[in-house]
């Protein structure tokens, strides 16, 4: 079936399952919160992962609890049979090849990784802020490249946004995937 055949979603549902996967996200960063305090009652503290591990060891110890978990629910929830995350599959929209089929399961974590390369790029830059300021005290000045790379991901959530929302409706995760949201 040619592109221009295939149902695309509406944007506002599009929005909506976002918004209800974020319930899940939330969910899941709400645990991460309750154990951390847990963990820091018990053993009488915070852990000092950054100073510890410095910048790139603390996002990688971050990188395992909490955005590779939101890409696996991602990735194996649009690979299922469902073809869809929760969110999506309570508006009924799943994830089709732009051509109408399932997608593979290669195509899925393309998009899945597409789609989550912003917000691990925005984590990189805030470690990197963070060490500054866990060397220098909060009033140090951030670099500049620093502060660059910060607006560039903006730039690019509102690049993602625009295309996944307006227009074709595919964002870059979808193009690279060679996928569409469609409404079931």
């Amino acid at each position: 079936m040619p592109l221009a055949l295939v149902p695309r979603a509406c944007a506002k549902r599009r929005v909506a399952a976002v918004l209800l996967d974020y319930v899940v996200i939330l969910g899941w960063m709400a645990l991460l919160g309750l154990g951390s305090v847990v963990l820091a009652v018990l053993s009488g503290g915070y852990p000092d992962v950054l100073g510890a591990l410095g910048p790139v060891g603390a996002q990688a110890v971050f990188f395992l609890l909490l955005t590779l978990p939101v890409g696996l629910y991602l990735y194996l929830s649009e690979s299922s049979s469902a073809q869809a995350s929760w969110g999506k599959r309570r508006l009924g929209l799943l994830v089709t090849t732009t051509a109408g089929h399932r997608p593979s399961r290669g195509e899925v974590a393309v998009r899945t990784v597409v789609k989550l390369l912003p917000w691990e790029v925005a984590h990189t830059f805030v470690w990197q802020m963070q060490a500054v300021f866990y060397r220098d005290g909060y009033d140090a000045d951030v670099p500049v490249w620093i502060l660059v790379g910060l607006n560039a991901v903006l730039a690019a959530i509102v690049v993602y946004l625009a295309m996944s929302l307006l227009g074709g409706r595919r964002g870059p995760h979808d193009r690279a995937a060679s996928t569409i949201v469609t409404a079931s």
